[in-house]
């Protein structure tokens, strides 16, 4: 290839390039606030999350709300009943329902998995590397590190030991429900190699969701819907 064809090359790939960052950084964003782990009946909670997600639009005042579940508690037609719930008190612009559950591992780890209608098997509490390899495989799926060191029987995921980029690429998000939580965990999950965006949620088990205390996660998108905030995370 000669100079001259090469040049146009990168003066095309670098026009390309420009665009895509021009649109990007054109599209303003507008940050909203919600609560990414909470319980209702359907599993150690109180009510239902068709309660949960009127309470935390009409009385929190919460952008969006995400009902998650324990998984060992949550039927597949309660994850599917909650789907619904979620997409009929979703208004655009306004409150965004989302429905996951809780991968809740009593040696490595809780986890919450969101944007899926699958469910792994019950067995892989005890198999931390089937449990990444199902999220490898559902790639549409996100899953959020809760609340590490919670509990003293944990081994908080090997103490995050690093599980190479698909793995990575499966966990956008870690949990905080404490100061302490995050001085202890979140730079050390960054030292070994993930890649992590904390947020502060409630956790809520009683009728509080967006009520039990001041703490919000908050996500950076173009628009208020289901979509925006998921392509966010």
């Amino acid at each position: 290839m000669n100079n001259k064809k090469l040049k146009r090359k990168k003066a095309f790939f670098l026009f390309v390039v420009l665009m895509l960052t021009n649109t990007m950084f054109s599209q303003e964003l507008t940050p909203y606030w919600g609560n990414l782990h909470s319980h209702t009946s359907y599993s150690d909670g109180v009510q239902t999350p068709n309660d949960a997600f009127i309470y935390a639009k009409q009385v929190a005042g919460l952008d969006f709300l995400a009902v998650t579940g324990y998984m060992e508690q949550l039927s597949s037609s309660e994850l599917n009943q909650c789907q619904e719930f979620a997409l009929l008190h979703t208004q655009n612009g306004v409150f965004v329902g989302i429905c996951g559950y809780e991968w809740s591992s009593p040696y490595y780890g809780h986890v919450n998995v969101f944007n899926t209608n699958d469910m792994p098997s019950v067995f892989s509490y005890t198999d931390w590397s089937g449990f990444r390899q199902w999220l490898i495989n559902h790639p549409a799926a996100i899953a959020q590190f809760n609340h590490p060191g919670d509990e003293v029987y944990f081994n908080n995921w090997y103490n995050f030991e690093y599980k190479g980029p698909e793995t990575d690429a499966c966990f956008p998000l870690i949990e905080f429900q404490s100061i302490q939580q995050a001085n202890d965990w979140y730079e050390l999950a960054l030292n070994k190699g993930w890649h992590l965006s904390p947020v502060w949620n409630q956790e809520n088990h009683s009728n509080d969701w967006g009520t039990k205390n001041h703490c919000r996660a908050g996500i950076w998108a173009i628009e208020l819907t289901y979509e925006n905030l998921l392509n966010a995370l």
